[in-house]
């Protein structure tokens, strides 16, 4: 026994009196359990959930081109369905050889067919819009004719931009707009009319000749913008555009429409063009011409369409065109991105200067003079104004 205790070790020896222990209080009479302390209530705390990061605000000061916010769209303008079509069978068969004539064939032998579709202008007509110009030289017309109740003329509102060959508008020392005023007599208009309403519909195709034939393409650099749009007291819209050159392959989309405006150009012409300085009624009306009709030439050969509603928009544009002139303005920006570095201060010279030249007469800002003085170069001057001035929600 001696021999084991001596061979016990320290470790041992807290085992062993463990071991003790608890024989011992194994043993001993099992106490009450003890009473369990009266719960406290405790307050809930509700979690506060962290307030999330706001984006920064565009600019402290309010924004210096479009201060009230972006432009309220303009009201959509009612579609009708198309019931009955005016009867102008004997003015198609007066027509459909003139057209013929007109077309520029592709082939030698090919057919070509001349039909009209549906002139759904079945009551008085009380609305015309014209819209002109030439790719070449700068011209652009937007014309307005409107008719109240049983009038026996047509109110004429028109406004013209500065061509490239002509003196620019101005009244006095000051710069205007080109506007033409005046009357029209019903009874003229009502004349043309006649065959500019099938003109609107028509419909032409070639027709390939039997076996192989050699075809032909032929294109022209005179580029142009036609649009003519007819509407009656029902609301009931006659409409026909084209933007772009004229090649065979097109004509089916201009020819119509090309001869119809070159029987309605003699009449427009009675009311001729005279420098203004713009008036609000004409802003007004100017605003909402561009606006609309900025939708339509979106196309690629309408970019000189979209430069000159530009142009004029700084004459008698205000603030709600602040849209048009951005989006130029990001044109000219992709264009100088994509050129040669020797190529990129003419371009800026060409595409930036004269929209933040219409963006300054609009809103009053010029980005090109900062308020430091300092004066910034033109691709710089232009992205700080699509940073400021594009409000749309994708920006």
């Amino acid at each position: 026994m001696q021999g084991f205790e001596l061979m016990l070790t320290r470790r041992d020896t807290r085992r062993v009196s463990m071991l003790g222990l608890l024989l011992v209080v194994g043993c001993a009479a099992a106490a009450p359990p003890a009473r369990s302390p009266r719960p406290v209530s405790t307050p809930v705390v509700q979690a506060v959930p962290e307030p999330a990061l706001a984006p920064p605000p565009r600019s402290e000061a309010a924004n210096r081109c479009l201060p009230d916010g972006p432009p309220k769209p303009l009201p959509r303008e009612p579609e009708h369905d198309v019931g009955l079509c005016v009867d102008h069978r004997k003015t198609e068969r007066v027509l459909r050889p003139k057209l013929e004539k007109r077309y520029d064939r592709q082939t030698k032998d090919g057919t070509v067919e001349v039909s009209f579709g549906c002139d759904p202008l079945t009551a008085s007509i009380v609305r015309i819009e014209v819209e002109t110009g030439s790719g070449h030289g700068g011209s652009l017309q937007l014309w307005q004719l409107t008719r109240k109740d049983d009038e026996d003329h047509f109110d004429v509102l028109a406004v013209a931009n500065d061509t490239y060959y002509g003196a620019p508008a101005k009244v006095g020392d000051q710069p205007g707009i080109f506007v033409a005023r005046g009357a029209i007599s019903v009874r003229d208009l009502e004349t043309v009319l006649a065959e500019v309403r099938p003109l609107l519909t028509t419909r032409v195709r070639e027709l390939e000749p039997k076996g192989l034939g050699l075809g032909k393409v032929s294109f022209s650099s005179a580029d142009f913008h036609a649009r003519i749009a007819l509407e009656d007291d029902s609301g009931h819209v006659l409409a026909r555009s084209y933007t772009g050159y004229p090649t065979s392959s097109s004509q089916q989309q201009y020819l119509g429409l090309r001869l119809a405006m070159t029987e309605l150009s003699p009449v427009l012409e009675q009311v001729a063009f005279q420098p203004e300085l713009p008036n609000a009624e004409l802003r007004s009306w100017y605003v909402v011409t561009a606006r609309r009709a900025w939708p339509r030439v979106q196309g690629q050969y309408a970019w000189w369409v979209r430069e000159r509603l530009v142009a004029m928009a700084g004459k008698a544009g205000d603030r709600s065109l602040v849209p048009m002139v951005v989006q130029e303005l990001r044109r000219g920006l992709r264009e100088i991105e994509k050129a040669k570095a020797e190529d990129k201060k003419s371009l800026a010279d060409r595409y930036l200067t004269e929209p933040l030249d219409v963006l300054a007469r609009i809103t009053g800002w010029d980005p090109r003079h900062p308020e430091d003085g300092s004066e910034r170069a033109l691709p710089e001057a232009a992205r700080e104004a699509v940073s400021e001035c594009d409000l749309s929600p994708s920006s």
